[in-house]
């Protein structure tokens, strides 16, 4: 990507389409591009400076990292 321009193979994807490759879904609504993949992960981009990173049920305690564990236990950090 660059700019705000989505680039998939060297095809650019317009605003509002999305295509899946090598099991990863890239989505663009707006100004959003979101990347699916098919264990559950999902990135969401602002096509600027912002990237939101979201995981499935099924990694609950299963990861950790800067803003906590995904374990339910709003004590720790």
């Amino acid at each position: 990507a660059q700019g705000r321009d989505v680039t998939v193979n060297g095809v650019l994807l317009p605003t509002d389409a999305s295509t899946t490759v090598s099991g990863v879904t890239i989505e663009r609504h707006g100004n959003y591009t979101y990347l699916t993949y098919s264990d559950g992960v999902r990135v969401k981009w602002d096509e600027g400076t912002v990237v939101d990173l979201t995981v499935d049920d099924s990694f609950k305690g299963r990861v950790s990292g800067l803003c906590g564990d995904y374990d339910g236990d709003q004590t720790s950090a």
